[in-house]
């Protein structure tokens, strides 16, 4: 069973951890919802307004509604551009390295050895054993592999 975990925290990370060692194979699959916690916004949270995408035939169709859609492409680009890792994109990130068996010790960044409280004579001791069969996202602001 997938543990579930709302912060993290050390015993969640210990938590993830111990349940991914256990297991042969896994797959990773999020949503929009992991970097909101970086500022960037989704579009399902409650409190947020109804959104409905820009067609075609709209964009097209009206200068406005043109210039509506970079007017808010450019706002959004700043948003995602400024916007910085959180510990969801770490453990992505993370777990990924781990579980990659191309060489004989995790490469881990020292902000992935800091997320992980482990000392760097640790790291190669650390191996999951799930293969990781892949990530997939919906994410496309790319913080998870920063």
């Amino acid at each position: 069973k997938v543990p579930a975990v709302k912060r993290t925290t050390e015993e969640s990370k210990d938590l993830i951890l111990s349940f991914l060692q256990r297991t042969r194979r896994i797959a990773i699959i999020t949503g929009a919802g992991v970097s909101t916690d970086s500022g960037i916004p989704d579009y399902r949270s409650p409190g947020r307004p109804p959104h409905r995408p820009m067609m075609h035939q709209e964009f097209v169709g009206h200068e406005d509604n043109r210039k509506r859609y970079w007017w808010r492409s450019m706002h959004g680009f700043h948003v995602m551009t400024s916007s910085q890792p959180n510990d969801s994109h770490f453990a992505l990130s993370t777990f990924e390295a781990l579980s990659d068996t191309s060489s004989p010790s995790p490469s881990l960044s020292e902000k992935q050895i800091q997320w992980l409280g482990l000392s760097a004579t640790q790291i190669p001791k650390l191996r999951l054993s799930p293969s990781l069969s892949g990530i997939v996202t919906q994410n496309v602001d790319g913080l998870h592999i920063q």
